[in-house]
């Protein structure tokens, strides 16, 4: 659309030819009589090519006028920038160029809790981040122990974006810093490409979050996007500071906090202990806060004497996740030509790591060159260890050796050794047994097999009569940690009461100590006042909470919807909720 100037200019080049100095005193006048009455006597009329002039002038007064309430709607109704403002909760403001709140978007669920019933329409953008602020602050997802927030700045025009940035940075850092809380401020103006909307888009995350987690990616190789979308902001600054990641155009305010951790010096201490070491006999320390297979963790490398030694300390609870050590003089002068043989080789780990020739498994043995020797790298697990060797193929000596832990579980259940993995066939034979059905009777089978929290577990889904099946069986011992079953409410063969306690598996499928899945849902349904044929959408499911084994049942009955959290081995009602359908 053409500028005011530029349709004053093109009509007056076109009349000036013809009437020279005239334009300017007809559209003069034209402005000085716009939306008066004009009446003129014969003496005042004008000639025809003044008419003329006159009519084209005024059109010209009406197109500019129109020129600029077009300008002014878009002024007041066009998104100029998007702000979003990320923690856990992830929020998008969309604001005209006046910064006046046109729409607010949660990104998730805990970003509706943030928000609420506020509608800020209308409202100023600097009145709108405090209010959100404000309730971020009031549902705990900024506390002294999460204190990050994220400012994101999407506009056209870089300088204004920059300059909004450090306007909410100051606002928001004004807010942060009182006597009971102090936050910590990452900020940055963003320019939307298509990788990064794809990003956004895939994961449900704002294009301000999907940027920062891609510039510590990128830095990181040993991280993957997916792993990093479900960290808070606060988790993503203690990874980028730990492990220096240059954020490119990102501006930090405040310190993250790591109050939900054990801390530096704690993990320390558990480090050195474990080593049998003093704090004054270890030498080149690093330490870093890493994240890996969805823990936080501190990961340790120091040196005692001629030993390294590397650990992994859970960053929340303490536990020693992994170690190793390598002693650095072991390794004999180069170019001996005397070697060993594996057999003797796999009795020198043996021997070390304490553990028989038959209660290990997966044993692996290969004979490879490391720095300028010969070396036999082994590898094999046992117990709840695993464990890697290198032995010097020259002498025997133990050039480097790790064990980590893969599970806190110890001894067997059901007969099931722990010393050795189950195998896929077994998990399955368990799952089935449990569901009570056979594998003739299933269709959707997987198997995966998978790491959790330190435990290694068969992950098996299944279904079977219009019911979806879900076990994580222990590869170890063979128990079962977790299971659900949830009934195809919108299938048209739908089973719309909860199976009679007949046809539920017996409780001797569960460890011999659980009450049972028919007996918790015959607690629930007494509590309930309702009776199996009344119900419909049943679920229940196997799991642990607060170090108790419970059944997590949920059903409706009329427009109510029932919760149940049975405690498993006796039977009493840990939980219960009862909320009236809309």
């Amino acid at each position: 659309m053409l500028k005011k100037k530029e349709i004053e200019n093109k009509i007056k080049q076109t009349f000036t030819q013809i009437t020279p100095n005239v334009f300017d005193s007809v559209l003069s006048d034209c402005k000085k009589q716009k939306g008066r009455v004009i009446v003129m006597t014969d003496k005042q009329k004008l000639a025809p090519w003044k008419k003329s002039i006159i009519g084209i002038a005024a059109a010209l007064v009406i197109l500019i006028g129109g020129a600029f309430s077009i300008q002014a709607y878009r002024a007041q109704h066009a998104v100029a920038s998007t702000v979003s403002l990320d923690v856990n909760p992830s929020i998008e403001i969309k604001v005209n160029q006046k910064e006046q709140v046109l729409e607010v978007n949660a990104k998730n669920e805990d970003a509706q809790i943030v928000i609420g019933n506020m509608d800020f329409s209308g409202s100023t953008l600097d009145l709108t981040v405090n209010a959100i602020i404000g309730s971020m602050l009031r549902n705990g997802y900024l506390s002294d122990i999460a204190n990050s927030i994220l400012i994101s700045v999407d506009n056209n025009n870089t300088a204004k974006a920059a300059e909004l940035q450090k306007k909410l940075t100051d606002e928001i850092n004004q807010l942060f810093q009182n006597n009971t809380f102090s936050g910590a401020i990452l900020s940055q103006s963003i320019s939307p490409n298509a990788e990064l909307q794809t990003l956004a888009d895939t994961y449900q995350i704002t294009l301000g979050k999907a940027n920062l987690i891609q510039q510590i990616v990128n830095q990181n190789p040993l991280y993957n996007f997916e792993d990093l979308v479900s960290l808070s902001i606060n988790e993503l600054n203690l990874l980028s500071n730990s492990a220096q990641t240059n954020l490119e155009n990102v501006d930090s305010v405040g310190t993250a906090s790591d109050k939900a951790y054990i801390g530096i010096e704690k993990a320390k201490e558990i480090a050195f202990q474990h080593a049998g070491i003093s704090a004054s006999d270890a030498t080149n320390l690093e330490i870093e806060l890493d994240y890996d297979k969805g823990v936080m963790l501190y990961e340790i490398e120091f040196n005692s004497g001629s030993i390294e030694f590397e650990y992994d300390i859970h960053a929340v609870t303490g536990e020693v996740l992994k170690y190793s050590s390598n002693d650095k003089q072991s390794a004999p002068s180069q170019g001996t030509d005397t070697t060993i043989s594996e057999a003797e080789a796999k009795e020198i780990a043996l021997t070390h790591a304490s553990v028989t020739e038959s209660s290990i498994q997966n044993y692996q043995i290969k004979l490879e060159r490391d720095d300028g020797r010969q070396i036999y790298d082994i590898e094999f697990y046992a117990g709840n260890n695993k464990y890697s060797y290198d032995i010097n193929a020259a002498d025997g000596t133990i050039v480097k050796y790790d064990k980590e832990i893969i599970s806190s579980q110890t001894g067997s259940q059901g007969g099931t050794s722990s010393s050795t993995y189950i195998g896929e066939a077994k998990a399955q034979e368990i799952a089935l047994a449990h569901a009570g059905v056979t594998i003739d009777n299933i269709y959707g089978y997987q198997v995966e097999f998978e790491r959790d929290d330190g435990v290694y577990l068969y992950e098996i889904e299944f279904y079977s009569d219009y019911t979806e099946y879900s076990y994580e069986i222990n590869a170890l011992t063979g128990s079962i940690l977790k299971y659900d079953k949830e009934f195809e409410d919108d299938h048209h063969h739908i089973q719309t009461t909860a199976p009679a306690a007949t046809s539920a598996p017996s409780p001797s499928s569960s460890p011999s100590s659980y009450i049972g899945e028919a007996k918790a849902q015959e607690i629930a349904l007494a509590d309930a006042g309702v009776s199996s044929s009344d119900i419909r959408g049943y679920k229940v499911e196997l799991d642990r909470d607060d170090g108790i084994v419970v059944y997590e049942i949920e059903f409706h009955s009329g427009r109510v919807e029932y919760s149940y959290e049975i405690n498993a081995s006796t039977g009493s009602i840990v939980k219960s909720d009862r909320e009236i359908d809309d």
